[in-house]
């Protein structure tokens, strides 16, 4: 059954598209975002002062994408493909190759768990939080060795303040 606007000024979108997760560049008007537009869930690169967004993967195989984080100086993104977090250089993201597949050098944390959430603490560490027994718990990877601190279940979320970047809270 179709949707028809009871008002003609108004137009209803009937898409089934899914635009998930969102996260904006902090030095430029760009943003990336999961969409499942082609098919499958992939990663958009889009320009806010273009209003046009372009495929940057092209993953053959369906996979559960969510949550990403774009690093204070652009230049990284943390990616959740299949509750593995994976650091990816933005300068591999480029509209015309397509990245279709993910380096097992960029993979920085692994986990048998849903992973919930991704931030970036410092220009070096990173807080994960997974979900086990439906319970949050926080780990901190640190990127120079990929060293994992696991935090003893009372701390959920590991979040930095943009206005005040020394600051982290948990």
């Amino acid at each position: 059954r179709c949707l028809v606007p009871s008002n003609k000024d108004k137009p209803i979108d009937n898409s089934a598209v899914f635009d998930i997760n969102p996260a904006l560049f902090h030095k430029s008007d760009q943003y990336l975002f999961i969409s499942n537009r082609s098919g499958r869930m992939q990663l958009y690169l889009a320009n806010n002062q273009y209003k046009k967004a372009k495929i940057v993967t092209n993953l053959s195989n369906s996979h559960w994408i969510r949550y990403l984080s774009i690093s204070e100086d652009d230049k990284q993104i943390l990616l959740n493909i299949d509750n593995k977090v994976y650091l990816i250089p933005v300068s591999e993201l480029n509209q015309n190759k397509l990245l279709t597949a993910f380096q097992s050098e960029h993979l920085i944390y692994e986990s048998k768990n849903p992973i919930i959430s991704l931030d970036w603490l410092t220009s070096q560490s990173v807080a994960i939080t997974r979900v086990i027994n439906g319970n949050p718990e926080l780990v901190v990877v640190q990127l120079s060795n990929k060293q994992k601190l696991n935090f003893d279940g009372r701390w959920a979320y590991g979040l930095k303040d943009s206005e005040e970047p020394e600051r982290m809270y948990f």
